[in-house]
């Protein structure tokens, strides 16, 4: 056992019998799981497993990373996202908003399209 460890638990046995209970389930959630996985479900490991086999992606680590990075990303877009919906709901409150058309909506995601395919150039 590591110094750190027993300092835990040391620590860990002065707190209330339901507190310590709630830390030996979160010590015993970490012992079940497999210390290279990160508690994935069958299916998830299968789907990996699948990705690799079919040389799509390189490993496992490659996968979780990718994983991570889509996450990541859509998490950010999410957030713009809101974000515009608020100024936009702000705008409308202040009697700013103004009617658009369909035809609006297609050419902005047209725009924001090629955008995002065109090169960033470098400085």
């Amino acid at each position: 056992m590591t110094k750190r460890l027993d300092d835990a638990i040391t620590r860990i046995r002065q707190l209330p019998p339901e507190r310590q209970d709630v830390a030996a389930e979160l010590l015993m959630s970490l012992v079940e799981q497999a210390p290279d996985r990160p508690g994935l479900m069958t299916e998830q490991e299968a789907a990996i497993e699948c990705l690799v086999e079919a040389g799509l992606l390189a490993s496992r680590q490659d996968a979780l990373a990718y994983g991570l990075r889509r996450l990541t990303e859509d998490a950010h877009k999410l957030a713009s996202l809101r974000a515009d919906i608020q100024i936009g709901l702000a705008e409308a409150e202040r009697g700013e908003a103004r009617e658009i058309t369909a035809e609006d909506i297609m050419r902005r995601v047209r725009e924001r399209l090629e955008q995002e395919r065109s090169p960033t150039p470098t400085r």
